[in-house]
């Protein structure tokens, strides 16, 4: 009966053993792929973000400063005083401005 379990105890060994060889063949098979997908991964498609072409306020859309200028007017508010709190959104319609204005001439 001692040699019954002693032949237990070197198989739990043996499979234990067999366990970690696996899991380390398992392992190593795995970071082989994901290794492979690194080297052979393609860049995204580049994609043109289109540019901004009117400025929205108050749910309405102005495509010129003169239109959105007598908006705010109409508002008791300046144009000038709305530039200098938002000087990213005048930029926007004085570039429009001038697209437009170069489009217009060819």
């Amino acid at each position: 009966m001692h040699a019954v379990q002693e032949s237990r105890g070197r198989l739990g060994v043996v499979a234990g053993r067999a366990f970690v060889v696996l899991a380390l063949v398992l392992a190593v098979a795995a970071w082989v792929l994901f290794a492979n997908r690194l080297v052979t991964a393609k860049p995204v498609p580049h994609v043109d973000v289109p540019q901004p072409d009117a400025v929205v306020w108050h749910d309405r859309v102005y495509q010129n400063r003169a239109l959105f200028a007598a908006y705010l007017h109409r508002n008791g508010k300046s144009y000038e005083a709305w530039a200098q709190i938002h000087p990213g959104a005048a930029a926007l319609l004085a570039h429009l401005a001038t697209t437009k204005t170069l489009g217009s001439q060819s």
